[in-house]
């Protein structure tokens, strides 16, 4: 048998390095350190919830991010919110796609949340001059945002990649946050896989994706109807859909459910409505776990934050 050799490598590509990994942790740590400001820096985008910002240091640029809860827990209005203060406040571009609604409907929406109007009243038109002050100053936040609206009533995932991969060409800058609503919403017709199968490859190509352009992916997600039916209504990751493996793929996942004990009045007064939401960070690339709780009304800050404990 002829002798057998091992192409040689480049010895720089092969020596131990784990001393400038340590070196580079460290140096991390110590900046952190030397802050000397007290407050939380930040490793990824802000949500504008400094205390959903408290547990996942903001959204982390190439991570897939799931929010998940049951029909009326808030977790289409806390994306609305996000995608508001990242696209208006921050002027970050923001690419947001509808599985389930039309453009006008996210735009209403989205104009409610930003402005405080009821979106009910806003319908129906039942207006009065505070509220249309509050709605010019929504649209003069919304109007110059760098914010792409996607509709995708057929559920096609291809386009919905390709049209993002346009979007940020379009933009020219990195992207701030792409966010799809809702996953299970994509159809898979004539896809050669079983279903599971198909939407295990939908989330890693979405999780691709969000590598790809280097930006925080948001996908709202549902909870199994079983949470309802439990006397512990708090949500675990075996709620999530198990056709999904969503905890499998995602880096980061937060499971919403409502407060009832922090419910609003049954008479509050008109523009005043606040609806409380706990929100439990299941799962977490920081091996760190712990809830929080905040209103979805307009100028009220987060109630209060319960510290989690690390992960074994």
């Amino acid at each position: 048998m002829e002798d057998f050799e091992l192409p040689q490598l480049a010895s720089e590509c092969c020596r131990p390095n784990i001393g400038e990994v340590l070196s580079s942790v460290v140096s991390q740590i110590d900046r952190q350190l030397k802050s000397g400001s007290g407050e939380l820096l930040l490793t990824g985008v802000s949500t504008g919830f400094p205390e959903i910002d408290r547990l996942t240091l903001g959204l982390q640029a190439g991570e897939l991010i799931v929010i998940a809860g049951r029909p009326g827990s808030g977790r289409y209005a806390l994306a609305l919110k996000i995608v508001e203060h990242i696209a208006g406040t921050l002027g970050q571009p923001v690419v947001f796609h509808s599985l389930t609604n039309t453009v006008e409907e996210v735009g209403l929406r989205l104009l409610s949340c930003t402005s405080g109007v009821d979106s009910y009243r806003m319908r129906t038109g039942q207006l009065d001059e505070s509220d249309w002050q509050n709605i010019s100053s929504g649209l003069a936040t919304l109007h110059s945002a760098l914010l792409a609206i996607e509709s995708n009533p057929r559920g096609d995932i291809e386009s919905c990649i390709e049209r993002t991969r346009q979007h940020a060409k379009h933009f020219g800058r990195p992207l701030g946050l792409i966010v799809i609503d809702d996953f299970h919403a994509f159809s898979f017709v004539g896809n050669q896989c079983n279903l599971s199968e198909a939407r295990f490859n939908a989330l890693g190509a979405l999780h691709d994706l969000a590598v790809d352009l280097n930006t925080p992916l948001l996908i709202l997600s549902q909870l199994d109807a079983q949470v309802d039916r439990r006397h512990d209504i708090k949500p675990s990751l075996a709620d999530l859909p198990r056709s999904g493996f969503i905890e499998a793929v995602a880096d980061t996942i937060l499971l919403l459910h409502r407060d009832y004990d922090h419910e609003f009045d049954v008479n509050p007064p008109r523009g005043k409505r606040q609806c409380f939401i706990k929100i439990h960070e299941a799962k977490s690339r920081f091996d760190f776990s712990g809830e929080c709780q905040i209103p979805l009304a307009k100028g009220l800050m987060p109630i209060s934050l319960h510290w989690g404990t690390q992960s074994a």
